[in-house]
């Protein structure tokens, strides 16, 4: 979770902005995809051949 306070210049309003982020398993994921009603998921390591961070932490998901 990642929380941004962002300061008005001008006006001294605070404007607070989050961000959630949820790490899935493939399996879990491909379950969820699957109940939402997607018959095909399909796991690569990056997109158009550029890779993420390399940690293997990470995939894309294309689904149908």
């Amino acid at each position: 979770m990642e929380r941004h306070h962002v300061l008005g210049a001008e006006t001294g309003e605070l404007t607070v902005l989050g961000t959630t982020a949820r790490a899935l398993e493939p399996q879990e994921l491909t379950e969820i995809l699957a109940g939402a009603g997607f018959q095909t998921v399909e796991f690569h390591p990056g997109w158009d051949g550029l890779k993420f961070d390399g940690s293997e932490e990470w995939l894309l998901a294309v689904t149908r």
